[in-house]
């Protein structure tokens, strides 16, 4: 009996692993559909949403800028925002202006304390 669930155990991991190919490609075109369709949703409203662990992404106008944010666990606070010298928009690589990176950072906070998430910004 364990040597029956060992050798299906050992034959999914090798399945998994000569098919991680084509699900890695089935992810990706999960992700960039999902991209696309927040991007278009960007130009309706803007959207904020988790990218990873450590940062959140703000879209609109059909580009995206990403924020660096750092988790915190057992203290006060839930997330501390790291005030970055250069913001780029996605699209063009340009540097956003000091209007919209406040802007951006407000609009951050904003969802942050609508979410009840306590949060920082560190410079």
């Amino acid at each position: 009996m364990e040597n029956t669930i060992f050798f299906i155990l050992i034959f999914f991991i090798l399945i998994l692993y000569i098919c991680r190919s084509p699900i890695n490609k089935f992810f990706h075109y999960l992700n960039a559909r999902k991209q696309e369709q927040r991007l278009s949703q960007s130009f309706i409203k803007p959207l904020i949403i988790i990218q990873g662990r450590d940062s959140y992404r703000y879209y609109e106008n059909g580009r995206f800028v990403t924020i660096g944010t750092e988790m915190m666990q057992g203290g006060i606070l839930d997330r501390r925002i790291y005030r970055t010298d250069a913001l780029r928009w996605n699209d063009k690589e340009e540097i956003l202006t000091n209007e919209e990176k406040d802007k951006v950072l407000r609009k951050i906070t904003d969802h942050f304390s609508e979410k009840g998430i306590k949060w920082e910004i560190k410079s």
